[in-house]
């Protein structure tokens, strides 16, 4: 029998990378506000902190359209020269993890989601807002 999952839930599977949040400019010790969205649709409006992501996001739960909010741990790693590498933490195992995936109310890392399988998965894009990102609050 097979396992296989139907393309509906391969495809209801959204993710957030933190490379795609460095590639928009987020850098240790700043602030940014800003929205994820999904095919040029607004889904949570979102805030990075040096510490920590912060979402808000609309979701219906038993025909019942409710307001989420969930904040997820950044992890910074100092590297050589200066440079410092950001993870998120999973919020359900503590793992450092690039890719955080939404599944029902929550983002979680791949083994948390139970995600075994190699999954084309779409992507949020985040969007930071104009004259929304701050300097660096430490050198």
């Amino acid at each position: 029998m097979s396992t296989r999952r139907s393309p509906l839930q391969a495809t209801s599977t959204l993710k957030i990378d933190m490379r795609d949040i460095l590639s928009k400019g987020y850098q240790y010790g700043m602030k940014m506000h800003g929205t994820l969205a999904f095919n040029g649709h607004e889904h949570a409006l979102c805030e990075f902190n040096p510490d920590y992501m912060g979402l808000v996001y609309l979701r219906k739960l038993g025909g019942v359209s409710k307001y989420i909010s969930q904040e997820v741990t950044i992890a910074w790693e100092s590297r050589q020269y200066g440079s410092k590498d950001s993870y998120f933490l999973c919020p359900a195992c503590g793992k450092r993890t690039l890719v955080l995936y939404h599944r029902r109310t929550s983002l979680l890392c791949r083994k948390c989601c139970t995600l075994t399988q190699k999954l084309k998965c779409a992507s949020y894009e985040f969007v930071p807002k104009a004259g929304h990102v701050e300097a660096r609050i430490w050198s």
